[in-house]
């Protein structure tokens, strides 16, 4: 998941990515963990936003479930020097009760349990 959130930012950071629709970014993040999740990343979550500052976006928070509180998913991408931020979420099967019992299972979706990562950066001046 980190190296999903890492390697799809980088795209946006440098400059090699400047528009995308969400759609394409979710599937941008998928082909980056396919290896680890059903087919088609059923239970994928992806926000990507933009602020004008780093304080602005570390108030943004997650609730259990994966959503954001006090606001929707968003796909924005900032200009040059922007700073933005992308929130990689799926929603992970707990396929035995070893693990069932210790995992923290999400309140919405017993049985699952919600595996993130987060990657927040500058763009550089493009």
């Amino acid at each position: 998941m980190a190296h999903a959130a890492d390697s799809v930012s980088r795209q946006f950071r440098t400059g090699q990515m400047q528009s995308v629709d969400k759609v394409s970014l979710e599937t941008m993040v998928c082909d980056r963990i396919k290896l680890m999740v059903r087919p088609g990343c059923p239970d994928l979550i992806v926000d990507m936003r933009t602020a004008g500052t780093f304080a602005e976006l570390t108030q943004v928070q997650i609730d259990r479930d994966g959503k954001i509180v006090g606001d929707n998913y968003k796909y924005e991408i900032g200009g040059a020097m922007e700073k933005n931020m992308l929130h990689v979420m799926y929603k992970w099967p707990i396929f035995t009760d070893l693990v069932g019992r210790f995992a923290y299972q999400m309140p919405s979706e017993r049985g699952k349990m919600l595996i993130f990562a987060t990657a927040i950066w500058q763009n550089e001046p493009f």
